[in-house]
């Protein structure tokens, strides 16, 4: 898989990580969206908008329900339990289209997970958490990993 994020540490002032906290960067071109955010769940709300606005120009608004499904889903996955919730740590996104399909990538800078086992799970009835996968395995037309399980490419058809 080809990684289209750029990767950087380095040590950061205390202005610096509240900058960082408040990261919220959109770069648009006429095929694809790239969002680079701050570790918050009150961001996705807004990465959704970008999406939303993204889809319409694109002129697929009618799949839209279970993409943006998807994506929140993914986009959770990313900031609680990919970033541990570590508002410091930053969320890599981006839509494009890609030989007629429509891709999202979400890259975080957790350390990753076994994300073949996980696959396989199906959430219980009754249980709170755990079903983002199932989800987004339901509405996507694929869902893959890097093998690190840190970086997420659903493809919708």
């Amino acid at each position: 898989m080809n990684e289209v994020f750029l990767e950087h540490r380095h040590s950061h002032s205390h202005d610096e990580i509240e900058e960082m906290n408040a990261t919220f960067e959109v770069r648009t071109v006429s095929d694809h969206l790239s969002i680079l955010f701050s570790s918050a769940l009150e961001k996705i709300d807004a990465v959704s908008r970008e999406t939303e606005k993204f889809l319409s120009h694109l002129g697929i608004q009618e799949k839209a329900f279970r993409i943006l499904l998807s994506m929140r889903e993914a986009l959770t996955n990313a900031i609680l339990h990919g970033n541990q919730g570590n508002p410091q740590k930053l969320v890599h996104y981006r839509v494009h289209v890609e030989e007629g399909d429509l891709v999202i990538e979400v890259k975080d800078e957790g350390t990753g997970f076994d994300w073949k086992r996980h696959m396989k799970r199906k959430p219980g009835a009754r249980a709170e958490s755990g079903r983002g996968l199932f989800i987004m395995q339901r509405f996507a037309s694929d869902v893959r990993f890097n093998d690190r399980g840190n970086h997420l490419v659903l493809r919708f058809k």
